[in-house]
């Protein structure tokens, strides 16, 4: 039975062509296709049958963007949209709420992310004004980035504080949820914990180079959170990780991971576990 990391590790090459080379013959496979997968901002008004252009289709919901219009067409709350835009010369500067977020439309793990609460970066814990912001961004991807930026408002814990709500990782197969995590941050790294849908903790780690924190109570939208994400799941009709917020307005979709810790940095438990769990329930999906 192949593990976890088995299949990320073919979902890539599969996806991505990676590692690269002319010698890996998924770079041979529609090469222009897979490039467009990465720009092409889709729309909600699209309907199911454009979304799913080829068998690879998933990989596109890597783009924050397009995720958030999936997240739409299926009717699933997303963060409202403040501003987007690839030209950072006119990132707005004025006018801006208090407290917000800003994510690339492309790129994993919260290197891609700021977020701004009243006058500071969370994430970096120093003060950045808006005129400031901007002038990092411009840095990090010059005037103009090959993908959007995306500005949205900041989701805060239930309490209304200025700390960010919890983030959930649900595990699905398909519409089976599997395995959900809670996630704690520390500046841009964080600590976990795995739970199974019953709220049961594991004892075990899921991360190989994250700390495991300690188990909260059950949340009192779980079974509400559980329905969103295996709608998700059915609907990206494989393996991901569907993150959620669970704010005192309601559940928020965050966005998809099709390869979490990039499929390397995982416990011996959890690799075999959520190979388990893809094998017996969507055996057939890369």
């Amino acid at each position: 039975m192949a593990t976890s990391a088995q299949r990320i590790k073919r979902r890539r090459k599969l996806w991505w062509a990676t590692p690269g080379g002319l010698c890996n013959r998924s770079a041979w496979r529609r090469p222009l296709h897979r490039v467009l997968d990465t720009h092409v901002l889709r729309s909600h008004d699209w309907p199911m049958t454009r979304w799913r252009c080829c068998g690879q289709w998933q990989r596109s919901l890597n783009n924050k963007w397009n995720s958030r219009e999936f997240a739409m067409m299926l009717g699933v709350p997303v963060p409202e949209l403040l501003w987007h835009g690839r030209n950072l010369l006119r990132f707005p500067t004025v006018g801006l709420p208090d407290r917000f977020v800003v994510r690339r439309a492309w790129g994993a793990a919260s290197a891609q992310t700021q977020i701004i609460v009243d006058g500071r970066e969370l994430l970096d814990g120093r003060a950045c004004s808006p005129s400031e912001l901007r002038a990092l961004l411009i840095g990090k991807y010059g005037p103009a980035s090959i993908h959007p930026l995306l500005m949205e408002e900041f989701l805060s814990a239930d309490s209304g504080q200025s700390q960010r709500g919890i983030e959930y990782g649900f595990y699905c197969f398909g519409s089976h949820v599997g395995l959900i995590t809670h996630a704690e941050r520390e500046g841009r790294t964080g600590r976990y914990c795995a739970y199974d849908v019953e709220w049961h903790p594991y004892a075990n780690g899921i991360s190989a180079t994250h700390k495991r924190t300690e188990p909260i109570p059950r949340p009192a939208r779980l079974d509400e959170m559980i329905a969103v994400a295996s709608r998700l799941g059915e609907a990206y009709g494989s393996f991901v990780r569907v993150d959620l917020y669970n704010n005192r307005r309601g559940i928020f979709f965050g966005e998809f991971s099709s390869t979490p810790f990039g499929g390397r940095d995982i416990t011996p438990w959890a690799d075999a576990h959520l190979g388990s769990l893809w094998s017996r329930y969507c055996p057939g999906a890369t």
